[in-house]
């Protein structure tokens, strides 16, 4: 896999979507306004592959204890991860959930990827790709606990092989221990 920074949104980005997507909500509470809420936090937040969003069902949401339960589609077996489900995203869940189907979203995967495509294009003038904010995902956590378990974990990888290409990424959590280091 071949991982081009400049492909990955910055929290800062991520945190700009989000704001835009709750005040279009807060201007208007209507349904749709609300599972844009709901799917983009999933991606953001809680760093799931497209396709796991979009197979998620009510049955798999614990808001009592804030997990959310991801099946993963592993070479002929199921597959469980947890994932924690953030503070400001669960009210929009709690809320989203009374409206909809067993099925949180019904969108196409290419219906989803082009919402997202015009949803980045709109707010920061550049397309991102859905699997993209599982990597700022997967970045922000590293940088934020210094722990690559902790990511391995979150994003349902066995092998710490695929996880430890977000090390490359993550100079900002050694950037002071080496300006230390070579200090004169």
């Amino acid at each position: 896999m071949q991982l081009k920074l400049r492909d990955i949104p910055t929290w800062e980005e991520v945190k700009k979507l989000w704001n835009y997507l709750v005040s279009e909500y807060e201007q208007d509470k209507n349904e749709y306004n609300l599972r844009n809420i709901v799917f983009y936090g999933l991606l953001a937040f809680c760093g799931l592959r497209l396709s796991e969003a979009l197979e998620l069902t009510k049955d798999r949401i614990n808001l009592d204890e804030e997990i959310i339960t991801i099946e993963q589609k592993k070479k002929k077996a199921e597959v469980f991860r947890e994932v924690v489900l953030p503070k400001q995203l669960k009210p929009y869940v709690e809320q989203y959930l009374h409206s909809c189907e067993d099925k949180l979203f019904n969108l196409s995967e290419r219906g989803a990827r082009q919402y997202i495509y015009r949803l980045t294009k709109r707010v920061l003038g550049r397309r991102i790709r859905p699997h993209a904010f599982r990597h700022a995902f997967a970045l922000r956590i590293l940088d934020r606990t210094k722990d690559i378990e902790k990511v391995r974990r979150l994003l349902g990888h066995a092998a710490y092989q695929t996880v430890k290409l977000y090390l490359d990424f993550s100079i900002r959590d050694i950037r002071e221990e080496i300006q230390d280091a070579v200090k004169i």
